[in-house]
């Protein structure tokens, strides 16, 4: 003779976790899913096995999803100055563009730019100035080449963006 029980599944916290009776699949309810969503630590929860024979088990797990964070993608806003250089007035260290980065994850930023002849690139405020190369250029009453800003964060993630500074025609002044 052989004896067939069923099995029933409770789980001690409903708050945060749902389980189906009969297969004992645990899911988040939308208080728990708020919790991870929000950056928090999940409870520890109790699955109690009971049978209808009258046996029971119950197991105790510890479910952290929030501790796997996904790295959130780094933002970066290049602003030229406003106002154009002006033709043999233009000098070495004269800011050309601001830079900002925000990385939602908290890490930490350094700047780099592409034209180290014509810019230099304050590694941690993103300030952009002229070299003498690039004052030399204005001066000559040349137009700035574009340049590209790069962000990287602590946590892994960069972004790019390039910026047009060139004050459309170097102001010539009357001598």
């Amino acid at each position: 003779m052989t004896l067939t029980a069923d099995i029933t599944y409770t789980i001690d916290d409903t708050t945060n976790y749902a389980i189906d009776a009969s297969t004992g699949t645990v899911t988040l309810t939308a208080a728990g899913a708020a919790v991870v969503n929000g950056g928090g630590n999940l409870p520890d929860f109790t699955v109690t096995a009971a049978s209808t024979t009258g046996q029971t088990s119950s197991a105790t797990a510890n479910v952290n999803p929030a501790d796997t964070d996904t790295n959130e993608p780094l933002t970066l806003t290049v602003t030229p100055v406003d106002g154009p250089f002006v033709e043999d007035s233009t000098n070495a260290g004269d800011t050309v563009a601001t830079s900002t980065a925000n990385d939602p994850d908290g890490g930490d930023i350094t700047y780099t730019i592409d034209d180290t002849t014509n810019y230099a690139i304050d590694a941690s405020t993103g300030t952009v100035t002229l070299t003498a190369a690039g004052a030399a250029v204005v001066n000559g009453g040349g137009n700035l080449p574009d340049f590209t800003v790069t962000a990287a964060s602590t946590t892994g993630q960069t972004s790019s963006a390039t910026a047009n500074v060139n004050p459309a025609i170097p102001i010539q002044m009357s001598h």
